[in-house]
């Protein structure tokens, strides 16, 4: 996987990977990751100045005997020497990784962490160097202890741990334990290290109209997370509405699953953009399910296709933000979708469609079937 696109040059891969075809786009990603892999390399020097194959228990037994001889090491050791010079460089200040740690306010040893998890997740080849680390082949990941043995500051790390914190907090990794595999989830690795379209980590664009704002502040970012639920039938075309409801912000859409929103907020908010869940939700349970990432404070405003107004009450109330119709299709427009679903060809009169368009409330997404249906039964595909 390579994580520069194919329109960026690709350049020589620097310490932030092991994998020699992979290169990190984003320079606030490059700059953290290569962090991680050098004090990696460095650590790697050390285990094996000591002896490979140590008990675990022993070799932390040993943490404090080996103090100082390790920091002599790092200063007098060639290679350990001109590793711990790499580290000594400016951190850049743009990129999306950087953008997220300013967002968070994440703390340089929760930058260090998120970096640890996602160069593990972007480049393979770190397993095995985790492991040897780790001094046990059955842990071929990083982990909260990982981290702590090189990190300068071994007690901040602990705020990385704390479920308080934003790296638990927003989901940007999971892990509870110490010595639990630090992950961090497949699209937001890739969004974070590459400057890849939002459409290649599971976004999609909604295109906006320039269309009369219903309310006012939807066309402002909100202050906060908020929830705006758009009441309609499951059939009912939420992007389509959404997309004529103001076209000063930008907005995507997902029909992610409960478990990956909180990643798909979170690229939102990097991107300063609003979130469409299309997945119409039609109980009250799933709908908590859906809208509790939102209580972690990602600070997007998330439009949610709920299909009923009861349902609203569900909600938590101080986040709830305009309450909308999701329009019905008028006689006229109905027919001309059907007219256009059914083609040319179709046997039915004029009359007879016009008849259809005004006896039956059919949705966009309804009619989209139909069109779907028909052409399926051309390619001899079953409805």
């Amino acid at each position: 996987m390579n994580l520069r696109p194919a329109t960026t040059p690709l350049q020589e891969p620097g310490p932030e990977v092991l994998s020699p075809s992979l290169g990190i786009a984003d320079p606030g990603a490059r700059w953290w990751c290569g962090q991680a892999v050098l004090r990696l390399r460095r650590e790697v020097a050390w285990q094996r100045h000591l002896a490979l194959g140590q008990d675990p228990a022993q070799a932390a037994l040993d943490l404090l005997r080996h103090q100082e001889a390790k920091e002599a090491f790092f200063t007098e050791d060639v290679a350990a020497r001109y590793l711990s010079g790499m580290l000594d460089t400016a951190e850049p200040k743009e990129g999306r990784f950087q953008r997220l740690a300013e967002i968070a306010a994440l703390s340089p040893a929760e930058r260090f962490t998120l970096a640890l998890a996602l160069v593990a997740r972007i480049d393979g080849s770190v397993g095995p160097v985790c492991a040897l680390c780790q001094n046990d082949v059955g842990r071929p990941w990083p982990t909260l202890a990982m981290a702590q043995s090189l990190w300068d500051d071994p007690m901040s790390i602990l705020e990385a741990a704390d479920p308080a914190r934003p790296l638990r907090q927003l989901g940007l990794i999971d892990t509870k334990a110490t010595g639990d595999a630090l992950t961090v989830s497949p699209a937001l690795a890739r969004f974070l290290a590459s400057d890849d379209p939002p459409q290649r980590c599971g976004l999609t664009p909604v295109p906006r109209a320039h269309a009369e704002v219903q309310d006012a502040r939807l066309s402002v970012a909100p202050s906060g997370s908020e929830i705006v639920p758009l009441v309609g039938s499951a059939a009912a075309d939420s992007r389509s509405f959404v997309a004529e409801l103001s076209a000063e912000r930008v907005c995507f859409a997902t029909s992610a699953d409960a478990d990956h929103l909180p990643e798909q907020l979170l690229m939102s908010r990097l991107l300063d953009a609003d979130l469409l869940l299309e997945t119409p939700i039609s109980d009250r349970a799933a709908l908590m399910a859906f809208v509790s990432p939102v209580l972690r404070g990602a600070g997007v405003r998330l439009f949610v296709h709920v299909t009923g107004r009861d349902d609203v009450s569900a909600l938590p109330q101080e986040l709830v933000g305009p309450v909308l119709e999701i329009p019905h299709l008028s006689p006229d427009d109905r027919e001309a979708r059907l007219r256009s679903a059914l083609g040319k060809k179709a046997a039915v009169s004029a009359k007879e469609l016009r008849a259809i368009a005004r006896s039956y409330r059919l949705e966009p997404l309804e009619i989209h079937r139909i069109s779907v249906g028909r052409r399926d039964k051309k390619t001899g595909r079953a409805e």
